[in-house]
C-alpha cells in the first residue's frame, strides 16, 4: 500500500467516529474470470457507494460514463449514450430488505433480479495476517454455489464488503471465492457527500426462471433483433472487403461463446444452454 492511500485511510478511521451519519464511497479492484477452464483474468474497478438507507455496488467505467452523460446533459451537449456494464451491479434497499441484482443481455437490455435481502452468514476463526497494512482476520462463507473467504479488519468498524457481502466486525479489505475465479481487493475509501449516480435505466424485473429463459433464447436465436431490424449491416470478410453477416456461421460461433464463458460469480445463475 503507498504512503498517500495509507495516510487517507487513517484519517478516514478517525473521522467515522466523529461522522457516523457520514455516506461513503468504497472501490475494489475485481480480478475475475470468464471461463472457469482458463487462467485468464480480467479486471475492473467497482465502487460501493452507501447513502442512507441504499447501497450501490457497480463498476468504476459506469459511473465515469454516466457522470459524462448527465454532465453533458446539463450543458445541453450531445451524448454517445450510456455505457451499459451492468455486470456484477447489485443495489441494496435496507429499509425494505430488498437486494436487486442486474443481468446485461445483447441489444442493450437490461433485467433485474429482486431478492430478499439477508446478512451473510460467516464463520470467523482465529487466523490473522498483515494484508496492505491492515491487521486482518480471516472469515469464510458459501453463497450461491461458491465458498468465499474474507479477509477483514477491525482497524476500519464499516460492517461492508464488496458484491452482496458484509456483516463481519469490520471492513472487507480482500475476498475470492476458493478456486479464485472472482478476487475483490480493497483499493480505495473516502466520505462520499455526493448524490448516487448508479443508474438502472430501463431495468425490466424478471424472476429467477424468467432470466434463465431469457438466456435461452437469446443461445437460440441470439441475433434475432439484428436480422428483423431496418439496420445494414456488413462484416469484414477474409479478403478485407464488406459482406453481409452469414448468420448460420456467427450463430454457432456466438453460440460456442455462450457456453465457454459460462461462469457467473453466482454458481446458481449458471445456464443450461442445449447441446
Amino acid at each position: 500500500m503507498n504512503i498517500k492511500f495509507l495516510t487517507l485511510l487513517i484519517i478516514f478511521v478517525i473521522s467515522i467516529s466523529f461522522f457516523d451519519a457520514q455516506n461513503y464511497r468504497i472501490i475494489y479492484k475485481l480480478s475475475y474470470k470468464t471461463d472457469s477452464t482458463s487462467n485468464k483474468m480480467y479486471q475492473k474497478n467497482m465502487i460501493l457507494d452507501m447513502n442512507e438507507n441504499i447501497e450501490s455496488f457497480y463498476s468504476q467505467k459506469m459511473y465515469q460514463s454516466d457522470s459524462l452523460y448527465e454532465a453533458n446533459v446539463k450543458n445541453g451537449k450531445e451524448n454517445s449514450g450510456r455505457l451499459l456494464d451492468y455486470d456484477f451491479s447489485i443495489k441494496k434497499d435496507i429499509d425494505n430488505k430488498e437486494l436487486y441484482k442486474y443481468y446485461r443481455l445483447s441489444f442493450g437490455y437490461i433485467f433485474k433480479v429482486k431478492e430478499e435481502l439477508t446478512k451473510s452468514k460467516w464463520e470467523i476463526s482465529n487466523t490473522t495476517k498483515k494484508i496492505s497494512g491492515f491487521n486482518c482476520q480471516k472469515a469464510v462463507t458459501n453463497y450461491k454455489g461458491r465458498k468465499w473467504e474474507a479477509w477483514f479488519t477491525s482497524d476500519i468498524p464499516l460492517s461492508k464488503g464488496p458484491y452482496i457481502f458484509d456483516g463481519l466486525p469490520g471492513l472487507i479489505v480482500l475476498i475470492s471465492d476458493i478456486k479464485n475465479n472472482f478476487i475483490f481487493e480493497l483499493t480505495s475509501i473516502k466520505n462520499q457527500n455526493s448524490s448516487l449516480i448508479f443508474y438502472e435505466g430501463n431495468a425490466i424485473l424478471v424472476n429467477p426462471k424468467q432470466l434463465k429463459k431469457l438466456y435461452i433464447d437469446y443461445y437460440n436465436d441470439p441475433f434475432k433483433e439484428l436480422k428483423i431490424s431496418d439496420t445494414k449491416v456488413k462484416i469484414e470478410n477474409s479478403s478485407g472487403g464488406d459482406s453481409d453477416p452469414n448468420f448460420n456461421i456467427i450463430t454457432k460461433k456466438r453460440r460456442r461463446e455462450l457456453k465457454q464463458y459460462n461462469n457467473p460469480i453466482d454458481l446458481s445463475d449458471i445456464v443450461d444452454y442445449p447441446q
